[in-house]
């Protein structure tokens, strides 16, 4: 079940909500049992906290990531993200999994990770949510330069939903991903709250004809990454250490002022309460 389908039948669950809350996003304060809606699909239940799925499904995030090194959008000149920390979560909670790309900036999460904080054993992904994947590398001139993006998790790799067909990152992915971020922070609202197949038509959008203020966002992106600076709109929970860009938060906010048809939003709660639901189309694990 979904993560904004958890909550309503937890309270029944007694002890066993600790194990759920170690789960990649278990413990959201929206949750509620209904129809698919956010991530769009129906995961997994959520494992024990030391214990990988089985049987069943081992879903795991894939993808490559760049930074720009030197240009301006849209001819900027990219590198991988070599050895970079890579951050994943689906925002439910303060916690998220963390884990490192290889040379060529490659990530392969497989389902239980470390989590940060960690006051847990482990940091568990769980099919049918959205996740943001962050990588920090030590490029760009002040050695923090982000890549950022999205991915919706599958029962395997064949199913994962991503934001550009090949799922590496690029400063489009990073605009989607920081939008998510930036209008989900500070409120009830997780990142798997968004209907993906939507992000993937903001994607599009923001690939193929952004206005005058998606626009300074996407430069300002790539500027930020030659500057080798955090991009993070908000303070992360999972890192509350590290500090907002200033540039890029207020991008995003011109950004969301503008056209509201131009923008994605969060799947709608009921008036009455209850989960949140998304119309179709939507993902399915």
């Amino acid at each position: 079940m979904k993560r904004t389908q958890q909550i309503a039948i937890w309270g029944s669950l007694g002890g066993m909500v600790l194990a759920a809350l170690i789960a990649g996003c278990g413990g959201g304060a929206t949750s509620a049992v209904g129809p698919p809606g956010g991530g769009g699909g129906h995961p997994s239940p959520s494992p024990s906290p030391s214990v990988s799925p089985s049987p069943g499904p081992t879903p795991v995030l894939i993808g490559n990531l760049n930074v720009a090194l030197s240009g301006a959008y849209p001819t900027q000149v990219e590198g991988a993200a070599a050895n970079a920390e890579v951050d994943f979560t689906c925002g439910c909670t303060g916690v998220a999994g963390t884990g490192t790309a290889d040379v060529s900036g490659n990530f392969n999460i497989v389902t239980d990770s470390t989590p940060v904080p960690t006051p847990n054993p482990s940091y568990t992904i769980v099919p049918g949510r959205n996740y943001v994947v962050i990588g920090t590398s030590t490029l760009g001139t002040g050695g923090r330069a982000q890549a950022w993006t999205m991915v919706f998790a599958g029962n395997d790799t064949t199913r994962n939903q991503y934001l550009s067909g090949s799922n590496s990152s690029d400063p489009i992915t990073a605009a989607v991903a920081l939008y998510v971020f930036a209008n989900s922070s500070g409120s009830s609202i997780a990142f798997d709250d968004w209907n993906f197949a939507t992000l993937q038509g903001f994607y599009t959008h923001l690939q193929t004809a952004p206005t005058s203020s998606e626009t300074t966002l996407l430069n300002d992106i790539v500027l930020q990454q030659e500057a080798g600076k955090w991009m993070y709109p908000a303070k992360p929970r999972w890192r509350p250490l590290r500090i907002k860009n200033p540039t890029i938060a207020a991008d995003l906010a011109a950004v969301k002022a503008g056209d509201p048809s131009n923008v994605p939003t969060p799947c709608p709660t009921p008036g009455g309460g209850g989960p949140a639901v998304c119309t179709s189309p939507f993902p399915t694990p």
